[in-house]
């Protein structure tokens, strides 16, 4: 029977493979044969699907994380939150419906119920960033801090651009509406 694997690759992290045999796979990686290959077990949900939380992946181990984010990548969906904190993977290239005007609205009431259970009704986006330190700043009159990092080239200009676009679209929000829109919800 085989059984689905990553295979670590020094050189260009991990390969999808497929391994026959009585091989006993031990925790979350074994050795296999005298060329002393590791291999990984597949995280245990469909090649076919995906999670938007990676803390919700029940073997959390680099090949897990990296074929998540693969398949996120893949779909254009460059967002995965791992519990509070967004992950972003630059899709080199502007993806509009991520940022349409009604995206915005949005995550502006979203910002603006969290605490109730909210988190788990919209996708990840760093608009939920933005408004998670706005709502903060002002419901607990607490400074707010957002860190973006990352390598050369991964997209942190662009990043904050998005979050102070965001930002701006907040403040000048009539939130007497956002009250109304949240109680209809």
């Amino acid at each position: 029977m085989a059984e689905n694997v990553f295979e670590r690759i020094a050189s260009s992290g991990h390969s999808q493979k497929s391994i026959r045999g009585e091989k006993r796979m031990e925790n979350q990686y074994c050795r296999i044969g005298s060329s002393g290959k590791v291999f990984f077990r597949f995280p245990p949900l469909s090649p076919a699907a995906f999670t938007c939380n990676m803390a919700t992946l029940s073997s959390l181990n680099e090949p897990s994380i990296l074929y998540n984010l693969r398949r996120r990548f893949f779909a254009a969906i460059p967002y995965t939150y791992t519990a509070d904190i967004v992950i972003a993977v630059n899709p080199y290239q502007w993806l509009h419906h991520l940022y349409t005007e009604d995206l915005r609205k949005e995550y502006l009431i979203f910002g603006h119920r969290t605490g109730q259970g909210s988190a788990d009704t919209l996708p990840p986006h760093v608009y939920s960033t933005s408004s998670r330190a706005f709502h903060g700043m002002k419901d607990f009159h607490r400074n707010q801090a957002i860190l973006v990092s990352g390598e050369s080239g991964a997209g942190k200009t662009e990043t904050v651009k998005i979050l102070m676009g965001h930002l701006a679209f907040i403040a000048a929000s009539d939130f007497s509406s956002i009250g109304i829109l949240t109680k209809t919800n």
